[in-house]
Protein backbone atom coordinates (compact mmCIF):
# COMPACT_ATOMS: atom_id res chain seq x y z
CA UNK A 1 0.00 0.00 0.00
CA UNK A 2 2.67 2.70 -0.31
CA UNK A 3 3.06 5.36 -2.76
CA UNK A 4 6.17 6.66 -4.30
CA UNK A 5 6.80 9.78 -3.26
CA UNK A 6 10.37 10.74 -4.59
CA UNK A 7 12.00 8.75 -7.46
CA UNK A 8 15.41 8.15 -8.48
CA UNK A 9 17.20 10.00 -6.09
CA UNK A 10 20.69 9.11 -7.06
CA UNK A 11 22.81 7.44 -3.69
CA UNK A 12 26.23 6.22 -3.99
CA UNK A 13 25.39 2.50 -4.38
CA UNK A 14 22.22 2.64 -6.87
CA UNK A 15 19.06 4.69 -7.16
CA UNK A 16 16.86 5.20 -3.98
CA UNK A 17 12.98 5.83 -4.19
CA UNK A 18 11.22 7.65 -1.28
CA UNK A 19 7.79 6.35 -0.38
CA UNK A 20 5.05 7.29 2.28
CA UNK A 21 5.37 4.37 4.84
CA UNK A 22 7.94 2.07 6.65
CA UNK A 23 8.11 -1.25 5.34
CA UNK A 24 8.38 -3.77 7.33
CA UNK A 25 8.30 -7.80 7.20
CA UNK A 26 5.62 -9.58 8.65
CA UNK A 27 8.03 -11.28 10.89
CA UNK A 28 10.09 -8.61 12.00
CA UNK A 29 11.66 -9.06 15.90
CA UNK A 30 10.29 -7.38 18.93
CA UNK A 31 11.11 -3.96 19.26
CA UNK A 32 14.32 -2.74 21.79
CA UNK A 33 17.35 -0.87 22.14
CA UNK A 34 19.34 -2.92 20.45
CA UNK A 35 17.56 -2.98 17.68
CA UNK A 36 16.77 0.84 17.79
CA UNK A 37 20.84 1.60 18.05
CA UNK A 38 21.03 -1.03 15.17
CA UNK A 39 18.70 0.88 13.11
CA UNK A 40 20.33 4.36 13.78
CA UNK A 41 23.69 3.32 13.13
CA UNK A 42 22.79 1.40 10.00
CA UNK A 43 20.86 5.14 8.81
CA UNK A 44 24.01 7.10 9.88
CA UNK A 45 26.49 4.61 7.97
CA UNK A 46 24.16 5.15 4.82
CA UNK A 47 23.69 8.68 5.42
CA UNK A 48 27.06 10.49 6.21
CA UNK A 49 28.62 9.30 3.25
CA UNK A 50 25.65 10.48 1.22
CA UNK A 51 26.06 13.65 2.54
CA UNK A 52 29.93 13.82 1.77
CA UNK A 53 29.40 13.11 -1.71
CA UNK A 54 27.33 16.42 -2.18
CA UNK A 55 24.18 14.59 -1.70
CA UNK A 56 22.32 15.79 1.00
CA UNK A 57 18.63 15.06 -0.18
CA UNK A 58 19.45 11.44 -0.15
CA UNK A 59 20.77 11.87 3.00
CA UNK A 60 17.88 13.54 4.03
CA UNK A 61 15.60 10.49 2.53
CA UNK A 62 17.30 7.92 4.55
CA UNK A 63 17.14 9.84 7.74
CA UNK A 64 13.80 10.68 7.50
CA UNK A 65 12.89 6.70 6.90
CA UNK A 66 14.67 6.06 9.82
CA UNK A 67 13.33 7.90 11.84
CA UNK A 68 10.11 6.83 10.86
CA UNK A 69 10.82 3.43 11.16
CA UNK A 70 12.17 4.32 14.76
CA UNK A 71 8.66 6.30 15.80
CA UNK A 72 6.49 3.42 14.61
CA UNK A 73 8.52 0.36 15.08
CA UNK A 74 10.62 1.02 18.28
CA UNK A 75 8.68 3.34 20.87
CA UNK A 76 9.12 0.93 23.56
CA UNK A 77 13.03 1.57 23.11
CA UNK A 78 12.80 5.19 23.11
CA UNK A 79 12.01 7.82 25.69
CA UNK A 80 9.15 10.28 25.33
CA UNK A 81 11.55 13.26 25.32
CA UNK A 82 13.50 11.38 22.46
CA UNK A 83 10.43 10.43 19.98
CA UNK A 84 9.62 14.06 20.84
CA UNK A 85 12.88 15.73 19.39
CA UNK A 86 12.31 13.07 16.57
CA UNK A 87 9.00 14.24 15.49
CA UNK A 88 10.01 17.57 15.82
CA UNK A 89 13.01 17.35 14.08
CA UNK A 90 10.76 15.33 11.12
CA UNK A 91 7.95 18.47 11.13
CA UNK A 92 10.82 20.98 10.90
CA UNK A 93 10.31 22.77 7.48
CA UNK A 94 14.23 24.00 6.65
CA UNK A 95 14.02 24.59 2.28
CA UNK A 96 17.95 23.52 2.42
CA UNK A 97 18.66 19.75 2.16
CA UNK A 98 22.16 20.39 3.93
CA UNK A 99 20.39 21.82 6.80
CA UNK A 100 17.35 19.33 6.56
CA UNK A 101 19.99 16.73 6.96
CA UNK A 102 22.25 18.65 9.62
CA UNK A 103 19.09 18.59 11.67
CA UNK A 104 18.02 14.91 10.98
CA UNK A 105 21.18 13.66 12.28
CA UNK A 106 20.98 16.06 15.24
CA UNK A 107 18.30 13.91 16.08
CA UNK A 108 19.58 10.78 14.91
CA UNK A 109 22.49 11.26 17.16
CA UNK A 110 20.31 11.66 20.40
CA UNK A 111 18.64 8.92 20.33
CA UNK A 112 21.83 7.08 19.84
CA UNK A 113 23.15 8.11 23.07
CA UNK A 114 19.55 7.77 24.54
CA UNK A 115 19.49 4.36 23.57
CA UNK A 116 23.27 3.11 24.35
CA UNK A 117 22.28 4.64 27.82
CA UNK A 118 19.67 2.52 28.22
CA UNK A 119 21.61 -0.24 26.90
CA UNK A 120 24.19 0.41 29.73
CA UNK A 121 21.88 0.66 32.42
CA UNK A 122 19.51 -2.05 31.60
CA UNK A 123 23.03 -4.73 32.29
Amino acid sequence: DATVRIADVPASNGIVHVIDRVLLPTDAPSPNANSATALIDYAIDRGAPLYNDGQPGATVAVYEVAITALLESECGALSSAVQRELRSALRASRTDARERATLLRRALDTARMATSDRMTSAR
